[in-house]
C-alpha cells in the first residue's frame, strides 16, 4: 500500500472492475494493470493468467477480473475509491439541505446553458461531498455521491 492507503494497480483492477459492473466504457489494459500489480508484489494464479494475456485476449481478460478480485480477498461489491455511493439526483436531493439543491440545480443549469451552445448535453455530473460528515445533517453515515444522468 502507498502512503495513501491504496494498492496501485490492484486499486485500479477494482476501479475497472466497478466501471464494467455499472456499464462505463473501460480505457485501461488489464494484463498491464495485473502484470504492475504483480511487479507490486500482489500474486494469484489468476492475476498470472491475466497479467500473460495479449492485447487482443479482451473478452477472456474481462472474464478473468473477477477471479482475479476474489483471489487477491477484494469485495466486488464495494465501489472502489472510497467515494461512498452513487444515488440518482432526484434521491439524493431529498437528503440535501433546500440551499445546497438550490445552489446545485443552478449550477447544473449553467452548465446545461453553455453546453448547449456547443450543441453538447450532460451525460452525467458527479458531485462529491466536500464537507464533514455532520453538515450533512448526521454523523452516523458518511458522505454521499450524488449523480444526476
Amino acid at each position: 500500500m502507498d502512503e495513501l492507503g491504496m494498492d496501485g494497480a490492484v486499486e485500479e483492477l477494482e476501479i475497472v472492475w466497478w466501471q464494467l459492473s455499472s456499464g462505463r466504457k473501460v480505457m485501461a489494459s488489464l494484463p498491464h494493470l495485473a502484470a504492475q500489480a504483480l511487479a507490486e508484489g500482489h500474486d494469484s494464479p489468476a492475476l498470472r493468467e491475466l497479467a500473460g494475456l495479449g492485447v487482443r485476449d479482451d473478452l477472456l481478460a474481462r472474464r478473468l477480473l473477477p477471479l482475479v478480485l476474489e483471489e487477491l480477498d477484494r469485495d466486488l461489491d464495494r465501489a472502489p475509491g472510497g467515494w461512498g455511493w452513487t444515488v440518482p439526483w432526484e434521491t439524493a436531493r431529498e437528503q440535501f439541505e433546500a440551499g445546497l439543491v438550490d445552489r446545485t440545480e443552478h449550477a447544473l443549469a449553467a452548465v446545461r446553458r453553455d453546453l448547449a451552445e456547443i450543441g453538447a448535453t450532460v451525460g452525467r455530473l458527479t458531485l462529491h461531498w466536500a464537507g464533514s460528515y455532520d453538515d450533512c445533517g448526521s454523523t452516523d453515515e458518511p458522505p454521499r455521491s450524488a449523480t444526476r444522468q
